[in-house]
C-alpha cells in the first residue's frame, strides 16, 4: 500500500475549478497539517499546523472547517501569505 494511502485525511477540497487543492491531514489527536497545493504544478504553496476540535473522530468540527476554509481562501487570494512551515 502506498504511503499516501496511510495518511489520515480529515478534510479535502478543490477550489477555483480545480486550480487549487486543500487538505487537512491528522498529525496527532488534536493537531493536523493544512496544506494548499497548486494543482497544475503539484507545488504545495502553503502548509501550517492547525487544531482539531475533539480529535475530529467523526469528521471535522464545523468551526474548524470554517477556519480552514477561510485560511485557504486567504492564502489563495494573497500570495504574500504563502509559506510552507512544517
Amino acid at each position: 500500500m502506498p504511503a499516501e494511502d496511510l495518511r489520515d485525511v480529515v478534510w479535502q477540497n478543490t477550489i477555483d475549478a480545480n486550480t487549487w487543492s486543500a487538505e487537512v491531514v491528522r498529525v496527532s489527536e488534536g493537531t493536523a497539517q493544512l496544506s494548499v497545493t497548486e494543482v497544475a504544478t503539484g507545488q504545495v504553496v502553503h502548509a501550517e499546523r492547525v487544531g482539531l476540535a475533539y480529535g475530529a473522530i467523526f469528521g471535522p468540527d464545523v468551526d474548524d472547517l470554517r477556519q480552514w476554509q477561510d485560511r485557504v481562501i486567504a492564502v489563495i487570494d494573497d500570495p504574500s501569505l504563502r509559506s510552507v512551515t512544517r
